[in-house]
């Protein structure tokens, strides 16, 4: 039986930073060749503007087009440093410390699927806090029960022996009540019955909450799912749109800026797809984690980004 650990949850952390920065590095590389395209494009843009091919409504764009590729590729590369970052950090290693991923980690396009139900069975055994919150909860019990038992004044029975300065000796039997005998323990036992009800109550709200993310995560990763296989169906026309585009310009038929376009295009939708996976990859994280169950991948698929 597998369980919830504060070293699953490490690991699991630590799986997510890697994967997220794989994500980030592949985003960064497809970023960049859109940058030089789009700086390439706009020096093409100024030059036709010069012979008058074009109006100066189109440089703007192209300008503008520009700038925004560089700002977004500015920030890819931020938050590829954070991310590395953190991954060192929770490797326990010094922030300077040069991480380099392998290079046969991939994104997974695709999960395992599974059902609400069998994520559901035997989750109060495999999420180790609520194992510990049932067991306080019994042991709890047995404080209640015991408080209780309390109440009845422990009665204790001796013998006495005494002798008087005429050598009579006496006999008798003493009994003692211990305390508490007017109040019947009952501070007590509503003390020790306000903490059992406060364990239960705290161990059914984390099962309700674990069952709502579980189904909630669920949901989003088949939709997240749907999304990736979407945007993947699109790219085989794009890719279609710029072979035909770069055949033309090579004979005159087509301009280089629409050919441009359509790269840029393509690039964008397969950044897209990045961001879905990435995002399917943190929703199946989390599963594990609301689960305390280990989710087995397929093998990946050939990657798309080259």
């Amino acid at each position: 039986m597998s369980h919830f650990s504060g070293e699953f949850q490490v690991a699991e952390a630590a799986k997510l930073a890697v994967y997220q920065l794989a994500s980030l590095e592949a985003q960064s590389a497809l970023m960049m060749e859109m940058d030089v395209r789009l700086a390439e494009n706009l020096d093409l843009v100024r030059r036709a503007l010069q012979a008058r091919l074009v109006t100066e409504l189109e440089l703007a764009a192209a300008e503008t087009a520009g700038n925004q590729a560089h700002a977004n590729l500015l920030s890819l590369q931020k938050q590829t440093a954070l991310q590395r970052l953190e991954l060192n950090r929770l490797m326990g290693l010094p922030a300077d410390t040069p991480i380099k991923l392998s290079s046969d980690i991939k994104l997974t396009a695709h999960w395992e699927e599974a059902d609400l139900e069998s994520f559901l069975t035997e989750l109060e055994d495999r999420r180790l806090d609520l194992v510990a919150l049932r067991r306080g909860y019994e042991s709890q019990e047995a404080a209640v029960r015991a408080s209780i038992l309390a109440q009845f004044p422990r009665l204790n029975l001796g013998m006495s022996r005494a002798r008087d300065s005429g050598n009579v000796g006496t006999h008798g039997g003493v009994a003692t009540l211990d305390l508490p005998l007017f109040d019947r323990n009952q501070g007590g036992i509503a003390l020790e019955r306000a903490t059992r009800q406060q364990l239960f109550d705290e161990y059914t709200a984390r099962v309700f909450e674990a069952r709502a993310d579980i189904a909630r995560l669920l949901t989003e990763a088949r939709k997240l799912q749907e999304e990736i296989e979407t945007a993947r169906a699109a790219e085989p026309s794009l890719e279609r749109l710029v072979s035909t585009y770069r055949q033309a310009v090579k004979i005159g038929q087509a301009d280089v800026l629409s050919y441009y376009s359509a790269w840029n295009n393509l690039t964008q939708k397969r950044i897209d797809v990045l961001v879905f996976e990435q995002q399917l990859m943190q929703s199946h994280i989390a599963l594990e984690l609301a689960s305390g169950r280990y989710m087995t991948r397929p093998a990946p698929k050939e990657d798309h980004t080259k």
